[in-house]
């Protein structure tokens, strides 16, 4: 049976979180806590509270106020604890231990709690720690003590604020019965129910339509299978004819290759004598080419040794003119350089220049400007002796120099320091002035206060002594005045009240009817004893006939399980070992194996699929592509056929070009011209050097007339003048040597032959002047053919070498193709084997995860077996042998036997209650005359002190008025004074900052002069340190030596130009006897070339005739062939049924493999079990349902019943009133229907034979007791396993007479739970005269110990002067 045991408590509310933990030790029966209003009562509860179930309190702020306020302990945060040890419901001792955190943010405290910890003991004493989350705790320690979570928070450990909860509005009272009954659960679980059923029973309608389905697949898949098997015979047998047909045609295929090798012989001779007969002719053509090209220029009396000769010493002397050429111009580009680098040296010191001039000019402008300032400066401040002085020594007008300059500025400097340290002065005095004149002000003003505070003082006296005195008069005024005869009277009246009290109290009657009761009460505690005793019993009855039941039904169960388990495991075996893998055993761990295995087997299948799949796809995807471009490549090649069919037309510019390069290389073999044209020229280069030969034509002759005046002009200059003109004689006009008169007659008759128009010279001129035109006309009219065709030409070109490159990748990508797909049908075959083995192992597979989930099952249902069985051991089956239906028997006796003593007790409590008000009412109205009597007399006493205390007044405030008319007279002299300060200070202050602002202004003028002439004078000595004249002219004569350098070298670079041109001209003249030279040897290498190749012809046609008769040979090679495509076409059609074959068994496969085929034998067989397990659900929950509804009603009004009773029994026991018989729950049935069964409840008393509603109409202590009594009643009924009660300020609102009944009913059910071994109620109250009526009413009871103390609660003065809850335990004698 569960029990409290010990509380600590620390950091919670007003107890300290630094002093040790104050403890509380609950003791058997009874706990009694005293303290003030204050000092922490109620957090015990709470604490309690926290500790068993982790509900915080109310109105705390979602825990922040539960745990001791951070701010009032100055620090960040606090951290709080509560430990509670108590005994589960098995009797073992725990110890629970929750700690919170509240930590001070920026904004509001945040509240943390912090995982707790339960400790015990296991078997052998070791102390065993468990830390759990608080969620975990909050469900663990209710269900250790035996009391779900809501009679625990509402009942047992009820908050002082939810005392009277029983009595709230209708929606709270029935939420806190319904959790209390725990009934909603049973709702809920009804609805459930019947909603499982309908969900159950369209499961079933959906499972017989999903049954029917797969019946009708499962005979489809049953013809698949035989139709797959009809297949695989068929495709054996194609095999084997494919086989030999293979055979066949590979015999055959030797024989055709032997009559290949003779042919591809005979083609290779055949195709070397058309090449060799193809090379004579071109070279022939080539020989005959050059000799005609050659013309007057063939050399056949020169050896070729002499030839090769002439060649290599010709190279030699063009190398040499090349030579000399490249000095003379690398010596050319030197002197350009030169005078390029010359002038760009010129451009930049120029700029120079110009920028030193602009400096030069700034300078100036700057000098100018300091000297105004200086003179400025000196007249407006009167620093002019400087000045004056450095005047004397020459023009004062003119310019500064630097010694005056700089005594100038030290001068100004040390005026600038004087101005400064006179403005500092100056307000140092003006400072010590003002602070004398505050002193004497403030000295004043406090004599004014003081002069004020007196006064009020003695005004607030006064007033405060007239106030008195017409209070002292208006309650003269109002009270009447008591004499000494009055007093006398009064105390008569009382004497006689206190006798007739005493007659009452003396009647025996009062002695006897609390014998009586007690009597009943203790036959009523004694059958209640009894009651709890059989109900234990009755309770361990049932629930170990439930437990056992349980256990019977599950081993049953795990037993029809493990043998289907174990024969699914035998009929998979096969299947299993049909993959590689072996199942040991049925167990668990070996089915768990397996499907590790299977998983890992899966896994690699899967990689080996993809992998398949990846190279399968790209491979696909290479024969694709290469299929694509081979068909491109074809279509490529038939496009770039027809396009240069097109572009060789005769009409089209290929061909017209071509002609062009024959008439061209004829005209020049014909002029006896350098050949630079020949059959292979690019077009590109022919266009050139056709514009070239029109560009030479143009200007090798000139106009004859153009000649006969420069032969005139020739004639002129050949004679020689000096300086005045006189002719000196005669000269060569070309090489300036000169002539006697014989030649310069015979120059002068030349001359004139040669400008002569109908002469020879000029004649043949004219000649070769209309050649040259016609060369001209014929060069434009063949540039003009190559301009129109060259776009046919370059596309000519340019198909040619594409459909090259085309035909070689075509003939590769052929190849590459055959290669290609035969890779892909090997490919694809293994794929489809992969697959195959993937979807055996994933089928075995899931038969695994089938048959483990299975074996899980079963293990799980054992582990629950085992625990149940475990928790028998700790349920005591204390029953003494007896039957349930004689426990049941007893426990009505005995409910009879305690109803009897209650009417009997209920009778004697009428009776007594009699007794007690007429000796209340006589005690009452003795009371009061006493009470008149003492009233009277002290009233008298009062009005003799009131006279007296009038007359001290009146003294006072005439004193009051003397003085402060006194003070009146002194305090108009005092203001005038400080007024008068004031207005004095404040017009010194004035003047001050009028003549610190003048000083101020003047000495910042001066500083901004002075800082300005400093800062020209820097900038002066700046330039000069840089030497800007010098630089100057030093610019200036480098300018002009660079520009005399540059004279020279364009002077040195112009001489240089005659000599380059002459020695180009020469090297152009050197190539054209190289082309001779060179067409001279290529002819002779012509003739000899044409003679090898006679020789090899020869040689192949001698081949061609040891090859024999081909005729016949071809015959037999198309038998040959012929039988072979024989067989081959049987080995294709063969294998043309094989595909079909395969395409039919794949389609089979794939269709058996479906969703709707795959594993339909044992879809279809889960399937019937689902549906035949749903129909047996839906008539079980049908069972559940009516047992359980049942069940519910039958327990709700067995518990009611028993809860009323306890009710009516604490009731009569405490209650002293006579208006209230007795009060009962009521609980009503919400109407609806069974599935949503709910209940109201509600309160009533029973006044006389009517039953009213007692919320709302009773007292503020009529509430509180029946909160108190329906708690111990609930508390009597649902705390079976834990008997403790907290009862926080029990006697709020009740009066003297309740207080008793109270500790009267306490006491006695003390008494009656005496003898079980786990009561507990613990009392809160800060009444210490309800604390004695405890203590005298349990020692009025027999077998009851009184505890040797009970707990004091106080709020003490802690170190650091703050005052937390302690807890000490006191002495009933202290009390």
């Amino acid at each position: 049976m569960a029990s409290l045991h010990k509380l600590s408590v620390r950091g919670v509310r007003s107890f300290s979180p630094d002093d040790i933990e104050q403890v509380i030790t609950f003791e058997f029966p009874l706990t009694i806590i005293v303290g003030d209003n204050g000092c922490g009562k109620t957090t015990i509860i709470e604490s309690l509270k926290y500790a068993v179930t982790g509900s915080l309190p109310p109105g705390n702020k979602s825990g922040q106020a539960f745990v001791n306020d951070p701010r009032a302990c100055g620090r960040s945060s606090v951290k709080a604890s509560v430990k509670l040890r108590f005994a589960n419901r098995a009797g073992k001792t725990m110890v629970a231990i929750r700690s919170m955190e509240v930590t001070q943010n920026k904004k509001a405290l945040s509240f943390k709690a912090l995982d707790g910890i339960i400790r015990t003991t296991d078997d052998v004493g070791n102390r065993v720690s468990l830390s759990h989350r608080c969620s975990e705790l909050n469900q663990q320690i209710p269900a250790l003590l035996g009391v779900n979570k809501p009679v625990l928070e509402h009942v047992v450990f009820c908050h002082q604020e939810d005392a009277s909860w029983p009595l709230m509005e209708g929606a709270i009272l029935k939420k806190r019965f319904d959790e209390i009954f725990d009934s909603t659960k049973y709702a809920l679980a009804l609805v459930e129910i019947r909603s499982n059923k309908k969900k159950y029973q369209d499961q079933a309608k959906e499972l017989k339509v999903e049954l029917a389905a797969l019946a009708s697949h499962r005979h489809a898949a049953e013809n698949y299978r035989a139709e797959l098997e009809t297949v695989e015979m068929k495709l054996a047998d194609l095999q084997d004819r494919i086989e030999e047909y293979k055979g066949l045609a590979e015999k055959e295929d030797t024989e055709l290759e032997r009559h290949k090798e003779v042919f591809v012989l005979e083609e290779g001779l055949q195709e070397q004598l058309r090449e060799k007969e193809n090379e004579i002719d071109v070279e022939k053509k080539n020989a005959s080419n050059v000799k005609r090209m050659l013309g007057d220029n063939f050399l056949p009396e020169v050896s070729d040794s002499e030839l090769d000769k002439m060649n290599r010493n010709f190279d030699d002397t063009v190398m040499k003119d090349r030579e000399a050429y490249d000095r003379e111009m690398e010596e050319f580009e030197k002197a350009k350089a030169t005078t390029r680098l010359l002038e760009s040296r010129l451009r930049e010191a120029e700029h120079q220049s110009v920028r030193l001039v602009s400096e030069e000019e700034a300078h100036g402008r700057v000098r100018e400007e300091r000297e105004v300032l200086v003179r400025h400066a000196s007249a407006e401040h009167g620093l002019g002796e400087t000045l004056a002085r450095g005047g004397t020594q020459g023009d004062s007008g003119g310019a500064l120099v630097e010694s005056e300059l700089s005594n100038f500025l030290g001068e100004m400097r040390s005026r600038m320091m004087d101005l400064q340290e006179a403005r500092e002065e100056k307000k140092r005095k003006i400072q010590v002035e003002e602070d004398r004149f505050q002193e004497e002000l403030v000295e004043l003003k406090a004599k004014a206060n003081n002069n004020e505070n007196e006064s009020k003082q003695l005004k607030g006296k006064q007033i405060a002594a007239r106030k008195e005195n017409r209070e002292i008069s208006l309650q003269q005024s109002k009270s009447t005045r008591i004499r000494k005869s009055d007093i006398d009277e009064a105390r008569q009246n009382a004497e006689s009240k206190i006798k007739l009290r005493e007659e009452i109290t003396r009647n025996p009657r009062r002695i006897e009817i609390p014998q009586l009761i007690k009597e009943n009460e203790n036959k009523m505690s004694a059958s209640s004893r009894a009651v709890n005793e059989l109900t234990h019993s009755l309770l361990e009855l049932r629930r170990c006939a439930d437990e056992n039941n349980a256990i019977a039904v599950l081993e049953d169960q795990v037993a029809r399980d493990t043998s289907k388990l174990n024969e699914d495991v035998e009929d998979a075996r096969q299947d299993f070992q049909s993959t590689g893998i072996r199942l040991q055993s049925s167990d668990l761990a070996c089915l768990e194996q397996l499907v590790e295995t299977h998983r890992g087997k899966i896994e690699e299948a899967n990689a080996s699929v993809k992998e398949s799949t990846e190279e399968h796809k790209t491979k696909q995807k290479t024969v694709t592509e290469s299929a694509a471009m081979s068909s491109h490549s074809q279509r490529s090649i038939m496009a770039i056929n027809t396009k240069l069919s097109e572009l060789g037309a005769p009409s089209r510019g290929v061909q017209r070009i071509k002609s062009v390069i024959s008439e061209v290389i004829a005209h020049e073999r014909k002029n006896s011209e350098m050949e630079t044209v020949h059959e292979g020229i690019p077009v590109q280069d022919l266009s050139k050097h056709l514009s070239a030969r029109i560009r030479d034509l143009s200007e090798e002759y000139d106009d004859p007339a153009t000649i006969r005046r420069i032969l005139k002009r020739l004639l002129k200059k050949n004679k020689r003048k000096d300086v005045n003109g006189n002719v000196l004689g005669v000269a060569c006009p070309c090489c300036d040597r000169d002539m006697d008169a014989g030649e310069y007659n015979i120059f002068k008759d030349k001359m004139a032959e040669l400008m002569d128009h109908n002469g020879e010279f000029v004649q043949l001129y004219l000649i070769q002047v209309q050649e040259s035109q016609k060369s001209k006309e014929k060069f434009e009219e063949w540039r003009s053919i190559v301009t129109e065709g060259m776009n046919d030409w370059m596309d000519h070109s340019r198909l040619m070498k594409e459909l090259v490159e085309l035909e070689d990748d075509a003939s590769t990508s052929k190849a590459n193709l055959k290669t290609q797909r035969s890779d892909l049908k090997i490919c694809y075959d293994s794929l489809l084997i992969v697959q195959d083995d993937l979807n055996d192992l994933e089928r075995n597979f899931r038969e695994a995860q089938r048959l483990r989930a299975e074996a899980s099952r079963i293990d799980e249902r054992k582990l629950t077996i085992e625990t149940k069985k475990e928790q028998l051991r700790f349920v005591a089956p204390s029953s003494g042998g007896r039957s349930l239906r004689e426990v049941e028997q007893d426990i009505a006796k005995h409910n009879e036997e305690k109803e009897t003593a209650i009417n009997t007790i209920a009778s004697l409590n009428k009776e007594c209650s009699s007794i007690n008000d007429r000796l209340s009412e006589a005690t009452n109205r003795a009371s009061q005359s006493e009470k008149l009597a003492s009233e009277k007399e002290a009233q008298f006493n009062k009005e003799q002190e009131n006279n007296q205390r009038k007359q001290v007044l009146s003294e006072t405030i005439m004193k009051c008025d003397d003085e402060i008319k006194n003070l009146c007279e002194q305090a108009a002299p005092l203001r005038q004074d400080i007024l008068a300060k004031e207005n004095d200070k404040t017009r010194r202050r004035s003047a001050a900052n009028t003549e610190d602002t003048k000083l101020g202004s003047e000495l910042d003028k001066f500083r901004a002069d002075f800082k300005r002439i400093e800062s020209l004078t820097h900038n002066m000595s700046l330039y000069l340190k840089k030497g800007i004249k010098s630089k100057l002219v030093s610019l200036k004569t480098n300018i002009k030596t660079t520009n005399e350098k540059i004279f020279a070298a364009n002077a040195e670079v112009a001489a240089m130009e005659p000599s380059l041109a002459k020695l180009k001209d020469q090297l152009n003249n050197q190539q054209r006897l190289k082309k001779k030279l060179e067409d001279n040897i290529m002819y002779r290498s012509s003739l000899k070339s044409i003679d090898v190749l006679e020789n090899e012809l020869k040689e192949v046609q001698k081949e061609m005739e040891e090859l024999g008769d081909l005729a016949s040979l071809r015959d037999d090679m198309d038998e040959v062939y012929e039988r072979k495509q024989k067989y081959s076409d049987d080995v294709v059609r063969s294998e043309g049924r094989i595909s079909g074959q395969k395409e039919q068994k794949k389609e089979l496969k794939r269709r058996l493999n479906t969703e709707a085929y795959y594993d339909i034998d044992e879809r279809h067989r889960t399937k019937m079990i689902q549906h035949e397990t749903s129909l047996i659900c839906v008539t079980d929950l049908d069972k559940f349902y009516n047992a359980v509804d049942k069940s519910l009603l039958q327990f709700h009004g067995l518990k009611i019943e028993d809860i009323n009773k306890i009710i009516k029994e604490l009731w009569t026991l405490t209650y002293r009133g006579e208006d209230i018989n007795c009060i009962e729950i009521v609980s009503g049935q919400d109407t609806g229907s069974r599935a949503a069964r709910s209940y109201n409840y509600r309160v009533v008393m029973t006044k006389g034979t009517t039953k009213i509603d007692m919320r709302g109409r009773c007292s503020a202590g009529q509430r509180v007791l029946a909160s108190i009594v329906i708690r111990l009643a609930l508390a009597e009924t649902f705390c079976i396993n834990c008997g403790v009660l907290a009862l926080d300020e029990p006697t709020t609102n009740l009066d003297h007479e309740n207080k008793k009944g109270l500790a009267q009913s306490l006491a006695q059910i003390i008494s009656n739970r005496s003898v079980q071994r786990n009561f507990q109620l613990v009392v809160i109250t800060h009444d210490e005269d309800f604390v004695l009526m405890m203590k005298d009413e349990l020692q009025t009871q027999a077998g009851v110990n009184l505890p040797e103390h009970y707990f004091q609660l106080s709020r003490e003065r802690a170190d650091d002067g703050k005052f937390y809850s302690k807890i000490r335990p006191v002495s009933w004698e202290e009390l």
